[in-house]
């Protein structure tokens, strides 16, 4: 039986799928091409950049305009095309943004079509997006939401099918990780400058309250001085200082602002220096010095904010040792066995206006210790959450070496002992005076450590001989 060969012929169909199928397939590689680049992009600029680029000359757009999220809304980023809209923001209650959040897909724009959300549209946002001359809303969406969106526009008005519509939503979902991850990475680059910039502010703020302790000591007839602070942080709320007053005493201090950081060290800065202007007034008693240094300290400071402060005046000729404690934890005087707190005084500085103190003199004798601390000494923490406590901070000072600068040294120390490293949560600072027996006398000129470079008269330096 003969077979006839049949001719295939060829239909329209045939022909749209030779024609159509290439470009599809072509119009995908393309979009696969964009997929991979954007991802590879870290710096949100350059990521901007390549869009806009990459989508008007490639994607054959008119028009593109990227918008991006910056706190409550959404800002024009990049430009393309015959669209100049900038200025045009979007907040993030918007019905348009609303819109693209909960649809998260390619919507398009059709002023013949009532959708619902542009019926909930205000004027001004019927008005910002007809401005955009958009076909198509592309909105972005990372791992976090909605994070921006693009307003584009095809060359000739061309409308998009539906393999255009997948694959603008893929391109909008690789865009969004992308932009997400170049946002995060712009701002932790942000925020790692501050903190470099805080930090280097930081540093010059040590570095002067540094300065404001005392840089040489005033040496005394018979006895030896010495402090130390440590701060918890790079600037902190506690003080010491040791001076000569005009009148020949030794005066030394040493207070203890509330709280940490930055406004705690502005507060130390304003005590250490009214105390200093304070003392160039000799006619001052103590507690009338203190009187008003608790009225400057009250003036200058938040509600909440207050100081302890415990201040001395030694007379090296009388060896009597005169002091105000306001507030603070009772200085220890270790005499022989004895341990003697020194309380006198009132409340503490800086939370009520007018305050009365009360003024304490003793008599020095040679061998006496007296140890000025804040509370972040005896507070001081061990690994197992033990506190040190004054009878640590009394058993260090039976036993420690003679002279000021060491019995400081020797205190830190047990007191690093026993904390075996833990990091502590206060400022701690210590000022140490001791008295050695009578005809002694320490090395180095007496006239340093002086508030402001003043004469003094003759008579004072042979008092002090």
């Amino acid at each position: 039986m003969d077979t006839k060969r049949t001719k295939t012929r060829s239909t329209p169909g045939d022909w749209l799928k030779k024609q159509l199928v290439p470009r599809a397939y072509d119009r995908h590689i393309l979009f696969e091409e964009i997929f991979a680049r954007v991802a590879k992009i870290f710096r949100l600029d350059d990521l901007l950049r390549y869009l806009a680029q990459t989508m008007m000359d490639r994607l054959d757009l008119s028009s593109l305009t990227i918008l991006v999220k910056h706190g409550s809304v959404f800002e024009v980023m990049r430009t393309a095309g015959n669209v100049n809209v900038s200025g045009v923001p979007f907040p993030v209650n918007s019905s348009a943004i609303s819109h693209l959040r909960r649809n998260a897909r390619p919507t398009i724009l059709d002023k013949g079509r009532t959708d619902p959300w542009r019926m909930l549209a205000t004027k001004d946002e019927v008005h910002a997006l007809d401005r955009l001359h958009a076909q198509m809303l592309l909105p972005f969406v990372g791992r976090t939401g909605l994070v921006g969106f693009a307003a584009l526009a095809q060359r000739g008005n061309r409308g998009f099918s539906l393999h255009d519509l997948y694959l603008f939503r893929e391109l909008g979902r690789h865009v969004g990780l992308a932009l997400e991850a170049a946002m995060t990475l712009e701002d932790l680059s942000r925020e790692s400058a501050h903190r470099a910039s805080a930090n280097r502010e930081l540093e010059l703020a040590r570095e002067v309250q540094e300065r404001m302790f005392p840089q040489r000591i005033p040496a005394i007839p018979g006895a030896t001085i010495a402090g130390r602070c440590v701060s918890a942080q790079a600037v902190g709320g506690d003080y010491y200082d040791i001076f000569l007053t005009v009148d020949g005493d030794i005066c030394f201090a040493l207070g203890d602002v509330s709280g940490k950081g930055i406004s705690s060290a502005l507060l130390m800065a304003t005590l250490r220096a009214s105390l200093r202007t304070l003392i160039l007034d000799n006619d001052l008693s103590p507690t009338q010095l203190v009187f008003k240094l608790n009225r400057l300290i009250h003036e200058a400071s938040a509600e909440n904010r207050f100081a302890t402060f415990a201040v001395f005046f030694y007379k090296p000729r009388s060896r009597s040792l005169t002091y105000v404690n306001a507030g603070h934890n009772p200085p220890l005087l270790l005499r022989g066995k004895e341990v003697i707190r020194l309380e006198s005084g009132g409340p503490v500085l800086g939370l009520f206006p007018d305050c009365t103190y009360e003024q304490e003199t003793i008599q020095i004798e040679p061998g006496d210790l007296l140890l000025v601390y804040s509370d972040g000494v005896t507070e001081s923490i061990n690994p197992a959450g033990d506190e040190w406590c004054e009878e640590g901070l009394i058993a260090a000072m039976r036993h420690r070496r003679k002279g000021a600068t060491a019995v400081v040294e020797d205190v830190f120390k047990s007191l690093q002992v026993f904390a075996a490293g833990t990091p502590q949560p206060d400022d701690i600072t210590l000022l140490a005076f001791e008295a050695d027996g009578i005809g002694k006398r320490s090395q180095g000129a007496l006239e340093v450590g002086q508030p402001l470079p003043i004469d003094l008269p003759e008579e004072i330096f042979l008092a002090l001989e």
